[in-house]
């Protein structure tokens, strides 16, 4: 039980940190994206 609770952990982790990082650069291309617009 303790196991699986870890590995539910471990694929809550790295959904998180996958979301972020393509935030991440979503809102680095978004920047390039409007500084060259302007």
């Amino acid at each position: 039980m303790l196991i699986k609770n870890i590995e539910h952990r471990i694929k809550i982790n790295k959904i998180v940190s996958l979301s972020a990082i393509g935030f991440a650069v979503f809102v680095v291309i978004a920047g390039f994206f409007f500084s060259y617009r302007m």
